[in-house]
């Protein structure tokens, strides 16, 4: 492969990537836009009109190539609509990522529900409504005829019933009033803004992400986020007239993504063929998501993965390593795809570059086997945290070079361990104790009084064990991770929080209540050095019947089976 090799090392600096900044001072000659439906440029004023002023309009208009949206976008554009007489539905600003891309269209004969409603409308779309007309019957129920609201299904069909909307709001300007109107929507991951004429103060700030969604405004229960693989979709707008006439004109239009990823992220696997590039390179299972980040602990067990182009047999590949912080990469960009840093073979002295695997053979050895699958490893206890670890590759399909998608391993510090149930409190050697809790790492080890025990069973939520041999009184049990993070709670240690009543006749003979907890049954009890007689032993409660006493106070002592013991004071009168 030692063409790969060459071209790499001799590649251009030279990227590419999707538009993230583009702008239409009027329309007039535009380009890059796809208009369907009744949706059209008028070439003497330069508007788009997403319908004109007739009856059952239904147009739309999208940017022709899908932008970024999950991470940030801010767009501005004026509109003006006319009518005559009561006006009609409205129109919107919609992204999207339905199968349709930029041809996507909803269904709908007469035009209504805004141009992305329908009968069904867009698939997989977010549609911030500009409504113009009160429809207060069902399935509708608009607030009013002069409503901004922003509507979503997630992926299915998206609707204009207010039961699906995430935000709304009655703007006191008058979007129908046959005047220019400005609209910003500013959405920053987990908030979207919409401004109107005044671009400070925006009349709607809603919560919402792309990735979990918002919530819906009648019900307050959860609105499903988009699919927007690789955080892309397409933008543009809709409109409709139903049963009444209104023009829909957009005079000019910017759009910026704001926080695009770094274009190595999604690399360029089958992009000459597939919608997106395919995301070949896997950790536990993920590709991390729109930024391609895995977070893990220390630890903890990672499965590095490299599937086959999609619909096609393995390829020779190669992964490679670096550690290193966040922010700290040094990009490099081919002709065939952007790395996220410069591999191993290319940079051999960096003591931080490594090659995981590989079955090309530039010459650098790997960690892990070659042959396809899946590989496992542990980040070692101990490390320094946080740590960065990026993974990226390279894979050759029919002899052409391609570079896969990178995956950054973010290593934090576990939480702590937390021992919520410990069952029993209280054990001779041998004894099965069962604790359960969270936070519980492999490789964890359980100490009773500083002996070490014998796990027998795990899980993150649950460990079993068995008492051993030598334990001392208090055995107090500590759990402790790899991480040097540790657990306890008290075992074979008796403890009395209360004694019901606390005095009594020195003739004895009284009910005494000892209250407690670790008082495991076979107690004995003692009342100044003279011993009680037992009539019920529970963990938390023993009833004891009084031995007879000197005036004044007595030394009252519990001792467990296990030689424990717990004291306090009872007072002969």
């Amino acid at each position: 492969m030692k063409l790969f090799t060459a071209l790499v090392v001799f590649a251009l600096l030279v990227g590419s990537g999707h538009a993230q900044v583009f702008g239409y001072g009027n329309f007039a000659g535009a380009t890059g836009l796809s208009l369907n439906g009744a949706a059209f440029i008028d070439q003497t004023s330069g508007v788009l009109m997403v319908t004109p002023n007739a009856i059952a309009q239904s147009g739309r208009a999208w940017a022709s190539a899908p932008v970024y949206v999950a991470f940030g976008f801010d767009t501005v554009f004026q509109f003006k609509v006319t009518r005559t007489g009561v006006g009609a539905d409205g129109m919107a600003f919609v992204i999207q990522n339905s199968a349709a891309g930029n041809a996507a269209a909803s269904v709908g004969g007469t035009g209504s529900d805004n141009g992305y409603g329908g009968s069904p409308g867009i698939s997989n779309a977010l549609a911030i409504e500009l409504d113009m007309y009160y429809m207060s019957s069902s399935p509708y129920f608009d607030t009013s005829g002069n409503e901004i609201s922003i509507h979503t299904m997630g992926n299915a069909a998206i609707n204009a019933y207010e039961s699906s909307s995430i935000g709304r709001v009655t703007p006191v300007i008058p979007m129908n009033d046959q005047l220019l109107h400005t609209l910003r929507v500013n959405y920053v991951p987990g908030t979207l803004s919409v401004y109107l004429d005044d671009m400070l103060n925006p009349v709607l700030v809603t919560p919402y992400d792309f990735a979990p969604g918002g919530t819906y405004v009648n019900t307050g229960t959860p609105a499903p986020g988009l699919s927007v693989p690789n955080g892309v979709a397409w933008v543009g707008f809709t409109g409709g007239t139903g049963g009444l006439s209104q023009s829909h004109e957009i005079h000019n239009w910017t759009w910026t993504s704001t926080n695009a990823p770094i274009t190595c992220y999604s690399g360029n696997v089958g992009a000459a063929t597939l919608p997106y590039p395919a995301q070949v390179l896997k950790v536990n299972g993920s590709s991390g998501g729109l930024q391609h980040i895995v977070n893990t602990t220390v630890s903890s067990n990672i499965t590095v993965s490299f599937d086959p182009f999609p619909g096609g047999a393995i390829q020779p590949f190669v992964i490679w390593g670096i550690v290193a912080p966040a922010g700290s990469l040094v990009p490099l960009f081919t002709p065939y795809g952007d790395l996220c840093f410069i591999p191993q073979f290319l940079d051999p002295f960096n003591p931080f570059n490594f090659t995981l695997t590989d079955c090309i053979g530039l010459g650098m050895p790997g960690f892990i086997p070659s042959a396809p699958g899946l590989w496992s490893f542990t980040m070692p206890g101990g490390i320094a945290v946080p740590l960065t670890l990026t993974l990226q590759g390279a894979l050759i399909d029919i002899g052409t070079p391609a570079i896969t998608n990178s995956v950054t391993i973010n290593v934090v510090p576990a939480p702590a361990p937390v021992i919520t149930v410990l069952s029993p409190l209280y054990g001779n050697a041998g004894a099965t104790v069962t604790m359960t809790g969270t936070g519980f790492l492999p490789g964890a080890t359980v100490r009773f009084g500083g002996v070490l025990a014998t796990i027998s069973a795990q899980s993150a939520t649950q460990i079993v064990t068995a008492v051993p041999t030598g334990v001392p009184c208090p055995g107090t049990l500590l759990l402790t991770n790899p991480d040097g993070q540790t657990a306890t709670r008290n075992f074979n240690t008796p403890l009395i929080s209360g004694l019901l009543p606390s005095s009594g006749l020195a003739s004895g003979g009284a009910n005494l209540y000892i209250l407690g907890s670790g008082l495991a049954p076979g107690c004995t009890v003692t009342i100044g050095g003279a011993p009680a007689t037992i009539t019920t032993n529970i963990p938390t409660q023993i009833i004891c019947i009084t031995p007879p006493g000197t005036v004044g106070p007595a030394a009252l002592v519990v001792t467990t089976p296990q030689g424990c013991s717990a004291s306090s004071t009872y007072t002969y009168n």
